[in-house]
Parts: C-alpha cells; structure tokens; sequence
C-alpha cells in the first residue's frame, strides 16, 4: 500500500509538472501507469484487506485525484489540438474512457457514489465521514469530467439512468446529495453533475429523477431564496437551471413555474432571480454571474414567457444593464466574472433589440451611447487583447471559484463576441446615424485586430482575431465613408502582413476577411478620392506585393478571388506607377500559367477573377507586353472558352466576353505588335462570330457578343491594311453589309 501510494503521489506531482506535461514520452508512460492501476487496483479496491476504512479511502481518493489529473490534460490538448499529444489522446481514447465510461472502473466510481448514502445509517467517527464526503466529493468530479469528454452513445448516459434497486437510479442518488448537509462539497459536486447530466440529450432528467423532481426544484428555488445559503451551491443552482434551459423543457418549465404570460408562480425561481439583479451590486461575482448567464440563456433559447415575465417587472433594464456603465480598472487584475457579466448583458439586449425592439431598449441604447459606453467599451477590447493570460492557482482563487471561473482568455473571447453582436445590431441593423461614431469604433476595432494578429499563440487568439475580422468586414460594407481611411488601409495591411507571416492557416479566419473589409473601403470611394487615399497610406506597394503573392501562391479559390479583385482596384486607380508595376509585372507569367489551370480545371470562379486581372493590365502598355511575352496568345485560343455549352452557361459566357475583350484591349495598347495574334483568334472564332451576328436579325441574346465582335473588327480594321481581305470576307458572310 504505501509503495501504490508514493506512486499515485509521484503521478499527481508529475502531472502539476510543466515540463513533464510537455513531453509526450513522459506522459504516455505515465497515462500507461494509470491504467494499470485503473485495472488491478481501483476496480479490486472492494476485494482489498486494508489495514483500515482510512488507507482504503486515502487510495481511493490518490487514484480519483490522478484520473482527474490526467483527464483535464487530454481535455487541453484536445482543444487545442496539440499534434505533439496525439499518442497520449489516442491512449485516453481507446483505453482509458471506455473504461470508465462502460468498463469494470466504471461500477466503481458508481458504487463509490453510494457511499454517502450508507453514511446515515453507519456509526463511524466524524472524521471518517468527511474523508468518505472527500472521496465521494472527488468521484462526483471524475464523473463529470468522463461525461464531458465521452462521445455519443459511449452508453454513459444509460448507465446513469438504470435502476440500482428500490425504484430508484444513480442520477436519483446523485439528486438526493443536493440535500447533503455533512458536505458542502458534496452538494456542490452533485449538483455541477446534474448539470453535466442535463446537458446530454440522451437523458431526460424529469423521467430519470421521477417523484424527486419536484421536491429537487422547491428545494433549489429555497436555496437560492434563503440568505444564509453557501453563495457556491447558489451559483451551482443556477448553472444547473441554466443548462436545463438548453435541453430539459420539462425541467425548465417546472423552475420557471409560469401560471400565465407574464405572471411569476409562486415558487418561480425567477423571483430569486430578480432579487439578485436588484442586488447585484453588493453580491459576490461568481452567483452575479450565473445570474446573468441563466438570463442569457433565457433570451437565447427564446422563452418567450419568462421574457415576458422578466420585462414586466419595474425598471428591469435599468437594474440589467447597471454594470454596462461601470468601468474596469486596467490596472489592476481583471477577474473573468468582470467581462462575463457584461458579455451576458450586451447579448441579452443584442438579442432583444433585433427580435424584439422597443423603447426600453432604444433609451437603453440611447443612455449607452450619450456616456460614450460605445468607445469606452471599444476601447478596453484594444488595450487589453494583446495582454490576457490565464487564470492561475497563484492568483489567490479560492478552489471553488476554479469550478465557475472560466480562464480570462475565455471570458475575454466571450465579450469579444457578445460586443461583437452589440455593434452588429445598434450600428449596422438598426442603421445608427451617428457617423462620427462609427467612424471612431472601425478604427478601434482595426487596431485590436492587429494587436490580436500579432500575438497569436493560443487557439482563444485565433478565435478573437477571427471574430474582429469578421466585425471590421461587417463595419466597412455598410459604412465605407470614414474620414480614416488611410490609416485603416495601413493598418489592414499591417494585419495582413503579419498574418500571412504566421505560422497559423489565418486564410480563412484572418486574410479573407480583412482583404474583403479593404475592398470594400476601396470599392466606396470614386475615383480621384481612392487615387488620394492609397497616396496618403503609404502602403500601395507593400499592398500590391502582398496581393501578388497571395495570387501566385497555393491558396483556397476564395483568397485568390478577392486578390485579384483587390489588386485590379489598385492598378486602376494608380496607373502603370513604376515604383511598383515592376512588381506586377514579374508574376505575369505565373498568372497566365494560373488562369491555363483553372480553365483546364473549370474552376470558373477563379478564372474570371485572374481574367478580369488581365483585362485590367491590358490597360497599360507594359502589362500589356507582359501578357504578351507570357505566351498568353495560346491561353485566348483555349477551346474551353467555347463549347456547346457556351449559350447555356452565364459563367462560361462571362469568361468568353472577358477573353474577346482582352484581345481588343492588347490591339488597343500594341496596335501593331499584336495585329497578327488577333487576327489568329478571329479567324479561329470565324463560325462562331458568323452564327452570332447573323443571328441577332431575329434573336437578341447574343447582341452583346455581336457588340463585342464588331468592336474587335473595327480595332483590326484602324491598324490593318493587310487584314482588310480577310475582315471583307467575314464581314460579308455574316450578313453586315
């Protein structure tokens, strides 16, 4: 015994050890430990001569904390996706969950569950009965983990529901530690169960708890109304109603306990729910939190009754959205429960100004803004997104709060998104008239992106920068008139050079999304203002590498697309400027051979956007020499661009107008140097452009094909002497004389 404890003690040590956690071989050798004492141990412990009750329980106990241990690093690397961890996930995976789920170790985390209940009826010392609540306490854990982290149908969630003898279950048993008075933890731990339980679909809580359920809901609802009750089981209460909100209907509307709309029943745990609003400020943040967060649920999951209820009280806003007015100190440490309540307050009105708009909510929002809630708000997502780190034990949180306490990088990814809704809803949905506003936020709003994007080292990062994108793309389509507009240039492509430098695939995340934000901003201006603005940003040509890049390099349809788009942009507002067309003209050849592909590929998409790209160097007589150096001759004359299904197909179409005009605009620029190469294309396209002008006497579907062909003729015709016999034959088939 005392050698499998040292070695259960060494496991523990070796999992709070950093450098151990990051070596895979040390791990793996470590989880295999574990699962041979998972198997010869912890599913004997019953068979076992312990010298006492306190060595079999001390065991128990070393083996729970370990499992615990083990499973809250796989639940890390997993959502992290950490490629070093997979031998270690693959080892958790096949081996230790089932067993813990399904297996021989599973019958005991239950039976160990009962051993609170048996407490009432032993005579053992005081001492023994916390040691019993404390193994008890710790397996209450490991089942929470394991439900958690189990897939589907792994059969966990039968196991909770089937009977244990006398009409009764494990999930009733573990329904009925609520009550427990010799632990508060117990309580706590049974409680954050029923939670984890409720959460999974394949159990209905209201028929695995029976009878119970009733007297379970009237004994939380007085729990969370008495003042003297520990704030931690309150918080549990409400996480629990939270969770059921979500997927127990039946549960729900027996804790709502609404009579009729709008009114509260009796023993409604609403009412408690109300009193806390109204005290919020005095209460501790982890039970204001949960508070919020049972109402975001109800808003979310759209209890139309229990929003009814909520709103009719006297003054409901005002008491919600108190803490919207109060400020962080930045200086000091910034708890999770800080950015949670506020999170969870700017998506319940978000979410009730878009559904349901109403004067309540518009003086609301009205108030927010005349105290520059707006900017401030802005404001403290730039500063501190570049700076948050997660909570530790070193930070002086009490272990409790560990159990409600999410890390600040998630409660800080929490606000983003919820302020993100905010913004979408007040300035963009509801069209907010206050351009300086704007203005003012999209600015900020860049700068957080970019301080994001340049400290991308967690998967919360990732996500943020993701969520700012997407915002900025949101700002700039509907308000493109900023008086910032070359600072916001620079800045985007700050962001999407350091993006693009990053080890992380931001493609999707990052680079699309900011590079569709720059073309709106470049699309809203005309033309002598674009000229202007890209001068004043000082960034053109670090821009046109970039987009160069972007489109020679293997990247998703998408990217290649808004690069083109992008680029055309910048040439067609700046000209053939040679500080940076020498750029340009170096991934010519790389773009035909590009456009060959897509074309071959039918990847239509793409081709047009690199069509459309070349049309637009055509324009300039040294693009227009690249293109021809490139060979592109032979791409023109592809017999992709017609076939037999050319008139039924707008894409195909599209890219056959592109092609025709391409081949005008290098006659226009070259005259003579290409006079030969156009007259190949058009005597290759001879019957087509027969059918297609002799056609249009009675069907005009093909008038702006005709349009395009005549203006090729006349492009041939001003430049040739000795073409004119042949464009006199076509002319004269066709039916233009």
């Amino acid at each position: 015994f005392p050698v499998t404890i040292a070695l259960l003690k060494l496991l523990k040590r070796a999992c709070e050890n950093k450098e151990f956690v990051k070596n895979d071989q040390y791990l793996t050798e470590g989880v295999l430990i574990l699962l041979y004492v998972l198997r010869d141990v912890f599913c004997g412990i019953q068979k076992w001569r312990f010298e006492n009750a306190l060595v079999k329980l001390k065991m128990c106990k070393s083996i729970l904390v370990v499992i615990a241990k083990v499973m809250k690093l796989y639940n890390e690397a997993q959502e992290e996706r950490q490629e070093s961890k997979a031998q270690l996930m693959t080892l958790i995976e096949e081996h230790m969950l089932p067993a813990l789920h399904t297996g021989p170790a599973h019958h005991t985390l239950l039976n160990i569950v009962s051993w609170c209940s048996a407490l009432d009826n032993l005579n053992v010392e005081e001492y023994v009965q916390r040691k019993v609540c404390s193994v008890v306490s710790h397996t209450l854990t490991v089942l929470s983990l394991v439900i958690k982290l189990s897939p589907p149908n792994s059969g966990l969630e039968q196991a909770l529901v089937v009977s244990t003898g006398e009409n009764t279950n494990i999930t009733s048993q573990i329904a009925s530690y609520t009550y427990q008075n010799k632990s508060v933890k117990v309580s706590l731990h049974a409680t954050r169960l029923l939670t984890d339980i409720s959460t999974t679909n394949a159990v209905s809580l209201y028929s695995a708890l029976g009878s119970s359920t009733v007297p379970l809901a009237l004994a939380f609802v007085n729990r969370l109304t008495s003042r003297s009750q520990d704030v931690y089981i309150k918080s549990s209460i409400l996480d629990f109603i939270s969770a059921a909100v979500e997927t127990q209907p039946s549960v729900t509307e027996l804790f709502m306990s609404i009579e009729k709309e709008g009114v509260l029943g009796e023993n409604s745990c609403l009412h408690p729910v109300l009193d806390y609003i109204k005290r919020s400020t005095t209460l501790p943040l982890v039970l204001v939190c949960s508070v919020y967060r049972l109402l975001y649920k109800i808003w979310h999951y759209r209890h139309t009754a229990a929003i009814t209820a909520l709103k009719n009280t006297e003054k409901f806003w005002e008491k919600l959205c108190k803490h919207c007015f109060e400020e962080i100190d930045l200086d000091k440490t910034i708890s999770s429960y800080q950015l949670l309540i506020r999170a969870y307050t700017f998506h319940i009105l978000a979410n009730d100004i878009f559904y349901n708009p109403s004067e309540a909510t518009s003086n609301m929002v009205s108030q927010l803004q005349e105290r520059d809630c707006f900017l401030y708000w802005t404001k403290v997502l730039k500063r501190i997104c570049s700076s948050v780190e997660d909570i530790s034990l070193n930070q002086n949180v009490l272990s409790e709060d560990l159990l409600f306490m999410l890390p600040l990088s998630e409660a800080y990814l929490s606000f983003v998104r919820a302020w993100r809704s905010f913004l979408v809803v007040t300035l963009v949905v509801r069209d907010n008239k206050d351009d300086k506003l704007k203005d003012q936020i999209t600015f900020h709003i860049a700068g957080a992106l970019y301080n994001q994007t340049a400290k991308l080292d967690k998967r919360v990062t990732l996500k943020a920068s993701a969520e700012f994108a997407s915002l900025l793309t949101i700002l700039l389509k509907r308000h493109n008139s900023s008086s910032d507009q070359p600072v916001l240039i620079r800045v985007c492509v700050q962001v999407l050079e350091t993006a693009t430098k990053s080890p992380h695939d931001l493609n999707q995340i990052v680079i699309i999304p900011v590079l569709a934000s720059l073309l709106n901003v470049l699309q809203g201006l005309d033309p002598k203002s674009k000229k202007q603005v890209l001068k004043d940003s000082g960034s053109t040509n670090e821009l046109v590498i970039l987009l160069s890049n972007q489109i020679t390099s293997v990247n998703p349809n998408q990217l290649v697309a808004l690069s083109c788009a992008t680029l055309s942009q910048v040439i067609e507002t700046t000209g053939s400027d040679e500080t940076w067309f020498n750029t340009i003209k170096t991934i010519v050849p790389g773009l035909v051979r590009l456009t060959e592909e897509n074309v071959l590929s039918a990847t239509h998409e793409v081709s047009e956007a690199l069509l459309s790209l070349m049309l637009c160097l055509t324009n300039y007589k040294e693009g227009a020499a690249a293109l021809q150096w490139s060979n592109i001759q032979r791409l023109l004359c592809f017999a992709q661009f017609y076939s037999e299904k050319l008139d039924n197909s707008a894409q195909l179409q599209r890219l056959w107008f592109l092609v025709i005009q391409i081949v005008i605009n290098m006659l226009q620029t070259l005259e003579m140097k290409f006079a030969e190469d156009a007259i190949l294309f058009a005597s290759i396209r001879h019957d087509r452009f027969m059918s297609v002008v002799g056609s249009i006497r009675t069907d005009f579907s093909h008038v702006n094909e005709a349009e395009l062909f005549s203006r090729l003729l006349y492009s041939l015709a001003s430049y040739l002497t000795r073409g004119i016999s042949r464009l006199h034959t076509v002319c004269l088939m066709s039916g233009l004389y």
